[in-house]
């Protein structure tokens, strides 16, 4: 890809580079172009994870288990999970 075509592309003047053209940026860049296109699934889980760090609380409780280690991550985890009413509490 020359230079520019890339700065094209970042000018807005090249509407659809294509996917070899994404495939070339996204391995130059060091990541999986898979990364350009999320998977439906993904999206959802995103758009989840979006609302629900929209409530204070929520955010709150993140921003606590960020300071635990991983150990005790998977503890949290395992507890949420058995509080949960769609979880593994049975």
């Amino acid at each position: 890809m020359t230079r520019s075509y890339a700065t094209n592309l970042r000018k807005g003047r090249i509407g659809s580079p294509g996917l070899n053209k994404l495939e070339a940026i996204a391995n130059a860049m060091g990541f999986p172009p898979a990364l350009w296109f999320g998977e439906e699934g993904e999206r959802v889980e995103n758009e989840a994870l979006l609302a629900a760090l929209e409530d204070g609380t929520a955010r709150e409780i993140l921003g606590e288990i960020l300071k635990l280690g991983p150990k005790d991550r998977r503890l949290l985890l395992g507890i949420a999970r058995q509080i949960s009413p769609t979880g593994g509490g049975r």
